[in-house]
């Protein structure tokens, strides 16, 4: 027997469509995997909680709100129930008040900004109104870090509220002629938060610090950030920004080792204004398209050179909201938020391995020290590497090398 390293390009191809069928039948006796979108049940009503503004959670429990209150799920997104002791009722249209954003703290309570009714706090079983904020305030992003709940509100400018209080206080004062209005708010991978803001563009703080600092380079003229931006565990960032009063700007993409942003249009068919959210597992982004004529999910790495559509099974295309949900080991729920049929959720592998193009094992490699699994193209695990590699027995054919832990996945070719 030998190990043979030559593959042709149609046979890498059918190489890796089989990796990524293997690798979902190899770590799927952990957990149940869905392939397809698959949608939630107890939102699609026709009462406006079937449109979907955002999406968020703990390791215990997931939040959404909807243009008809906050829903909580306790079985992973699969079905959702009415959190609306205490709601407040909207006073022009009679219904309940609109959310725009949900944040869950450390210690569980569930934070939600509202149109026009500024942001509550759901405690002990029922909503109470956090005190301080302008009258009549638009919250339009929340972000919950340790036990301080960021607001960020429309012409309001940046609040924050700690965790056990029912007060806010100014944490950015409004800009921009008194009108600065916060659209998105993340914690990046170095502990920071980068603010989204209408006009301003993005404003960073380094974690510890009190200032906060402009983040603009390459965007375009005087920006208006739009879907919530994104860090993944590399450091990467992908944000959406529109140019002020010009047809220009989308999808961009920070790399940590350069200080500008980069646009990364590429595979998107459709005009950057239907461009929502941004949200990331590792070192895949997914974002989210709708509005005008939403075409779903579209996701990448920063290593690749455009986005991928990623819509099978999702029947509604109009998206809002992302939310990543890590299920254990390499696998991830991501859950969507629609604009008329509530949440749909799909599980996916998203792994720290990397493939090489050409990097099988070699003949006498050594493998010492290391533990992998050697798997077949049907996804059965034949045999086990605990330190070195033996192939006695093996019949002749494609295999995998599977790490057991962060590692590169390798081709084993048995000729």
């Amino acid at each position: 027997m030998s190990l043979v390293t030559h593959m042709g390009r149609s046979s890498e191809r059918l190489f890796y469509w089989w990796l990524s069928v293997c690798m979902l039948a190899v770590l799927g006796s952990t957990a149940p995997l869905h392939a397809q979108w698959q949608r939630s049940s107890g939102l699609a009503t026709g009462e406006g909680n079937d449109f979907v503004t955002s999406i968020t959670g703990s390791s215990t429990r997931l939040v959404c709100g909807t243009h008809a209150g906050v829903y909580t799920s306790s079985d992973h997104g699969l079905t959702w129930q009415a959190e609306l002791t205490g709601f407040p009722i909207d006073s022009t249209g009679g219904g309940t008040v609109r959310v725009t954003d949900v944040a869950v703290t450390s210690t569980g309570d569930i934070y939600c900004g509202t149109n026009r009714y500024g942001v509550l706090v759901f405690r002990n079983g029922t909503w109470t109104p956090i005190k301080g904020l302008p009258e009549g305030c638009t919250a339009m992003k929340l972000l919950a870090v340790g036990d301080t709940v960021y607001l960020g509100l429309f012409r309001f400018g940046l609040w924050s509220t700690v965790t056990g209080t029912d007060t806010a206080d100014i944490t950015i004062a409004p800009a921009f002629d008194s009108i600065l209005t916060v659209t998105s708010l993340t914690t990046l991978a170095d502990g920071g938060i980068l603010c989204g803001t209408r006009h301003e563009g993005f404003l960073y703080r380094a974690k510890g610090e009190e200032g906060w600092l402009p983040m603009n380079y390459g965007l375009p003229r005087k920006p208006i950030t739009g879907g919530v931006a994104s860090a993944n565990d590399a450091g990467w960032i992908a944000a959406t920004a529109l140019a002020f009063n010009e047809l220009a700007g989308g999808i961009y993409l920070h790399d940590p080792a350069k200080a500008d942003w980069t646009l990364a249009q590429e595979g998107i068919p459709i005009p950057f204004a239907t461009l929502f959210s941004v949200a990331s597992a590792r070192s895949t982004f997914f974002i989210s398209t709708g509005y005008f004529s939403g075409l779903g999910i579209y996701t990448r790495t920063p290593d690749e050179a455009e986005w991928h559509e990623w819509n099978e099974g999702l029947a509604d295309k109009e998206v809002e909201a992302i939310h990543v949900e890590p299920r254990g080991g390499d696998i991830y729920r991501i859950h969507v938020g629609t604009r008329s049929t509530g949440t749909w959720w799909r599980d996916t592998v998203v792994s720290r391995t990397t493939v090489g193009v050409d990097d099988d094992v070699q003949a006498g490699e050594s493998l010492a020290g290391r533990k992998a699994m050697i798997v077949d193209l049907l996804g059965n695990i034949v045999g086990i590497v605990d330190g070195q590699l033996s192939i006695g027995g093996l019949p002749k054919g494609w295999y995998m090398l599977v790490p057991v832990g962060p590692g590169k996945v390798r081709r084993l070719i048995i000729d």
